[in-house]
């Protein structure tokens, strides 16, 4: 056939040309249009009414990394304010830490594991815990969302050590006014969060799942 371009209403495509390597989409009784190849990796996504060319959705964790608390820390501490470093491997972009305060590089759910190894040498019992902390909005305030404590047991001589951890996931839906921070509740002024530069002795993990 090499007659005039023939119609959608009579089985054509109603138009003469189509750009090499796209992707030739409906237009009820209008010519055929198209949808050009997006990025590398890009997929063809539906809004329910058209279509997209944009990065392919759970494409796994797209970030992890990990911190220490790098020096011993006595007592109380609400909340942690220092001696906190990005340690390790890690994938992603950069949790940003400024005075205790961590900030998320990306908007999705978040799993925030907290491990935290206590110890006294003094003959006394007591208790020790971590909490997170987060605030949900700039201006609103931090709240505990996750908890965990644990006791230690010291009657006689010698240095005596506990663990306690915490766990939370975070729906990080504003990357920029959605931060967490974490603290420290001893009963006795004598308790050491025990820090180290290199171990993680007390360590806290962060995960991005997914998207919201």
């Amino acid at each position: 056939w090499q007659g005039t371009t023939v119609a959608v209403n009579q089985g054509g495509t109603g138009a003469a040309t189509h750009t090499a390597n796209n992707v030739m989409i409906g237009a009820g009784t209008s010519a055929l249009t198209s949808i050009a190849p997006g990025a590398d990796g890009q997929v063809l996504t539906s809004t329910g009414s058209a279509w997209n060319s944009e990065a392919a959705a759970g494409g796994g964790i797209t970030h992890a990394s990990e911190w220490h608390l790098t020096s011993n820390l006595t007592g109380d501490a609400p909340p942690i304010t220092g001696s906190l470093a990005a340690l390790g491997g890690s994938i992603g972009g950069a949790m940003t830490e400024v005075d205790g305060l961590f900030e998320f590089p990306d908007e999705g759910i978040w799993e925030i594991k907290c491990s935290w190894m206590f110890y006294i040498a003094t003959s006394t019992d007591r208790s020790c815990g971590i909490a997170i902390e987060v605030e949900k909005g700039s201006g609103a305030g931090y709240a505990e969302v996750a908890f965990g404590s644990n006791g230690i047991s010291n009657t006689g001589s010698g240095t005596q050590f506990s663990h306690a951890g915490c766990q939370y996931l975070f729906d990080v839906i504003d990357k920029d006014t959605y931060k967490v921070r974490f603290s420290v509740d001893v009963v006795n002024t004598s308790v050491i969060s025990y820090g180290h530069a290199s171990s993680g002795r007390c360590s806290i993990t962060f995960v991005r799942l997914g998207d919201t």
